[in-house]
């Protein structure tokens, strides 16, 4: 079984949700018009990016709702397929910020003293010594 440490698990997460804001466009764009066209297997790669949508994350942001309930769980609601991924990949990246700087061990710094204790035993565990060694790896 693999060794998973903490900040493995937040590089392939962060990996995870980048790709995600990446290649969200480019498959709403495959799906949307998948029936009105030919495939696309050996068409070049500057003919494919020419049907991206052209949407910014300016826009796509005011069209989508990220709502956590009391357990921190995202709820996104979106007007449009595009923006709802937007929305979802948005959450993840909070997500993946979060956990860094818990992992780091400095939470305190970001929401005061009331995660004080946490950063505490981040410290006593050694977890953010752990982290950035197996990050050097």
């Amino acid at each position: 079984m693999r060794n998973l440490s903490i900040a493995r698990i937040i590089r392939s997460a962060g990996g995870l949700a980048l790709g995600l804001v990446l290649l969200a466009p480019y498959s709403i764009a495959r799906s949307q018009d998948r029936s009105t066209r030919a495939p696309s297997r050996n068409r070049p790669v500057n003919q494919i990016s020419r049907q991206l949508p052209k949407e910014s994350s300016a826009r796509l942001a005011k069209m989508v709702i990220i709502y956590r309930d009391t357990y921190g769980v995202p709820h996104v609601f979106g007007r449009t397929d595009a923006s709802t991924i937007f929305g979802f990949a948005y959450a993840q990246a909070q997500d993946v910020e979060e956990n860094f700087i818990s992992a780091l061990g400095r939470l305190s710094e970001v929401h005061g003293e009331e995660t004080l204790d946490e950063d505490r035993l981040n410290h006593a565990l050694e977890i953010p010594r752990l982290a950035r060694e197996e990050y050097a790896r």
